[in-house]
């Protein structure tokens, strides 16, 4: 990676840390703020209630966003940005362009997302069983 490319990486990552560390701190601001409410009935306290799940939830993701920003810097800074962290092959700089966060190939992402799919399918449980010890109802 040369120098031109290594610092239009690090403008979007910069640009990609100020937008997140923004919406910590609006959704922060929110959360705050909903929990301050006073003089709410049963109701208003569950929908509140719901809103803050809800905000906790994407303030975690903007919170592991700005986990990923520092991890590519200091990939940039060892050297191993735009490399593969599964295969060791470089990633591709379309796919860099357009995600700095890129941790992998196209291929090794494809591969690692199929096997995040099938351990989620193998989590749920199953609509139906095969317990022959299941009572069977008849229609």
């Amino acid at each position: 990676m040369n120098r031109k490319e290594e610092k239009d990486y690090l403008d979007k990552l910069n640009l990609l840390e100020t937008q997140s560390m923004r919406t910590c701190m609006e959704i922060k601001a929110n959360i705050a703020s909903l929990e301050g409410a006073e003089n709410m009935d049963e109701i208003d306290r569950s929908t509140i209630g719901a809103d803050i799940s809800r905000l906790k939830a994407v303030l975690f993701q903007s919170e592991t966003r700005l986990k990923q920003v520092h991890a590519a810097r200091e990939r940039i800074k060892n050297k191993t940005f735009g490399l593969c962290i599964s295969c060791d092959d470089e990633i591709p700089k379309n796919r860099l362009i357009a995600n700095p966060l890129s941790l992998r190939c196209l291929a090794c992402q494809e591969e690692q997302e199929l096997i995040q799919r099938e351990a989620k399918l193998k989590s749920r449980p199953s609509s139906f069983s095969n317990d022959p010890e299941e009572p069977k109802t008849e229609d």
